[in-house]
């Protein structure tokens, strides 16, 4: 996956990822360069598709430096009962 598994949009790539998310190893983790002139080294519209051991904490740049689009299947918290959650 990744510079030759090239998808139309951000969400075709993330449904890429959901498709192989009970796989083994399980996709938890997608990016996408939506960017027409590519994305660093990467061609437009590269698709990758990983396995990271902690998806509900992203790493990496998240400012205008960086082109890519990402996501994480990560299920969403309990927040029930957590007192000022509603706020």
């Amino acid at each position: 996956w990744g510079e030759t598994h090239l998808k139309a949009d951000a969400r075709a790539c993330y449904d890429a990822c959901l498709a192989l998310v009970d796989s083994k190893p399980a996709c938890n983790v997608w990016v996408y360069c939506g960017h027409e002139g590519g994305c660093h080294s990467q061609p437009h519209r590269a698709c990758w598709l990983k396995h990271q051991p902690r998806p509900d904490n992203p790493v990496g740049p998240g400012d205008a430096t960086n082109p890519w689009t990402s996501g994480a299947m990560v299920a969403p918290k309990d927040t029930s009962g957590d007192p000022g959650v509603h706020r």
